[in-house]
C-alpha cells in the first residue's frame, strides 16, 4: 500500500496522478480503458474542510459538488432533485427515478438497526461515540451483501445494476477529542471519485457527524483497493503532474495555505441546537415550496442559497445576460472556497460558449 498525506484534496490530485503516471498499468473496464494502481492506495486529508478543488484543468463543477453532498445529507436517492444540477446522474439509474446506492440514502433510510428506534446511522453513531468515547465500532455501513452481491448478480452479463456502492464503510473514532473518519472503497476513479466527488461529500459527513458528537473534525483517509483513472480522462488532467511535491518544489499552488480561502463552517456550533438549525434549514431547502426561504443558518443563506440561485441564472439560457448575472450573484456566497470555485468555473463555461458560438450553430453548452 502506498500512502500519500496531504493536507487537502486540491495538493492530492497532482501527487495521484504522478503516481498512476509511474505506476499505473492500463486495464480494461465496463466503461473504458483505465490505468489501475497495482497495489492499494491510502490518501490521509489532514485538513479535509478544505474540500474544495481548483485545478483548472480538472475543471471541477462545485455547484455538483456542494448539492449533490447536501442530497446526500438529507438522506435522499431520487433523481427528480439532483438531476438539474448534473444531468448524467440519469445514466447511472436502474429506474430512471432513483440511485440505488446513494450514501445519504444507505446511510440514514436503508438498513434495520437491531434494538434501534431509528434507521438512521448517523444518530446511533453519534450516540455511540458519546457514550463510548473510546469506541472502535462506529462503522457507518453502506455496501449491502444482499443488495449489492446476489440480487445483482447475473451469470451471462455480470453485474447487472448500474449503479452498486464503490464505498463500503466509514470507520469513525475519537482521538484527543477530533473525529478521525477511514473511507473503505473497492473500486476508486482517483480524478472524480477519490479527488472528486468522495472529498466534498465525506468530508461534510465527517463534518456533521463531528458536530453531532460535540467535537472537532480530525483526519480523513481514503483507502482505495482499486485506484484508477480512465485513460483519456487522465490525459486531460495531465498537465496537473507538474504541480506534485519533489526535491525542488513543495507541490501546487494552493490556496488555502495561501490564505486567500478557507473553509466554512458547515454548522456554526458543534452541538444540538447547531445540529438541530442545521438539519431544519436542509429540510427547508430540500422542500419543493418555491418561496425564498427564510434560513436559520448562515451556511444555507449566505452559501448554499447564493450558489443555487447563481446556478439557476446561469441555466436560463434565454437570457442573454446570464453569465455576467449568474456571477454578480455567485459573488454573494460568503464562502470563499466555494465562491472562488464557482467563478472560474462559470467563467469557463463563458468562454466555451463564446467560442463555441462564434463557430455556428451546432455548439451544444458542457454544464
Amino acid at each position: 500500500m502506498h500512502v500519500i498525506k496531504v493536507r487537502n484534496v486540491h495538493q492530492a490530485l497532482p501527487e495521484g496522478l504522478r503516481m498512476l503516471e509511474i505506476d499505473g498499468v492500463k486495464r480494461s473496464s465496463r466503461a473504458g480503458d483505465v490505468l489501475e494502481v497495482p497495489y492499494p492506495v491510502a490518501t490521509v486529508f489532514t485538513h479535509p474542510r478544505e474540500r474544495v478543488i481548483f485545478h483548472t484543468q480538472r475543471d471541477a463543477n462545485p455547484t455538483f459538488h456542494l448539492f449533490e453532498s447536501i442530497w446526500m445529507l438529507a438522506g435522499r436517492n431520487d433523481l427528480a432533485w439532483i438531476e438539474p444540477y448534473l444531468g448524467r446522474m440519469r445514466e447511472f439509474s436502474d429506474d430512471g427515478l432513483t440511485l440505488r446506492a446513494s450514501y445519504g440514502h444507505r446511510s440514514r433510510a436503508t438498513f434495520t438497526l437491531v434494538d434501534q428506534d431509528t434507521q438512521d446511522q448517523f444518530v446511533v453513531l453519534s450516540r455511540l461515540l458519546r457514550q463510548h468515547p473510546d469506541t472502535r465500532r462506529a462503522v457507518m455501513q453502506f455496501w449491502d451483501c444482499e443488495l449489492d452481491l446476489f440480487e445483482t448478480e447475473d451469470t451471462e452479463l455480470g453485474i447487472t445494476s448500474k449503479d452498486v456502492p464503490c464505498n463500503l464503510v466509514a470507520h469513525f473514532y475519537r482521538r484527543d477529542d477530533r473525529l478521525d473518519m477511514v473511507i473503505f472503497c473497492r473500486s476508486n476513479d482517483a480524478i472524480w471519485g477519490a479527488y472528486g466527488t468522495n472529498a466534498v461529500h465525506f468530508s461534510m459527513f465527517q463534518e456533521y457527524l463531528a458536530a453531532m458528537v460535540g467535537i472537532e473534525v480530525g483526519t480523513y483517509t481514503q483507502i482505495s483497493s482499486s485506484f484508477h483513472a480512465y485513460v483519456d480522462v487522465f490525459e486531460k488532467c495531465r498537465p496537473i503532474i507538474d504541480g506534485a511535491r519533489d526535491g525542488f518544489r513543495r507541490g501546487p499552488f494552493c490556496p488555502y495555505t495561501a490564505g486567500i480561502v478557507r473553509p466554512y463552517p458547515l454548522i456554526e456550533t458543534n452541538d444540538s441546537a447547531g445540529v438541530k438549525m442545521f438539519d431544519d434549514d436542509l429540510s427547508l431547502f430540500m422542500s419543493p415550496s418555491p418561496a425564498v426561504p427564510s434560513f436559520k443558518t448562515k451556511f444555507f443563506s449566505n452559501v448554499v442559497w447564493p450558489i443555487h440561485q447563481a446556478h439557476a441564472i446561469w441555466k436560463n439560457k434565454d437570457n442573454p445576460h446570464r453569465f455576467q448575472l449568474a456571477k454578480k450573484r455567485m459573488c454573494h456566497c460568503d464562502a470563499m472556497d466555494w465562491q472562488k470555485a464557482g467563478l472560474e468555473w462559470l467563467e469557463r463555461r463563458r468562454i466555451v460558449y463564446e467560442r463555441a458560438r462564434d463557430d455556428g450553430p451546432s455548439y451544444e453548452e458542457q454544464g
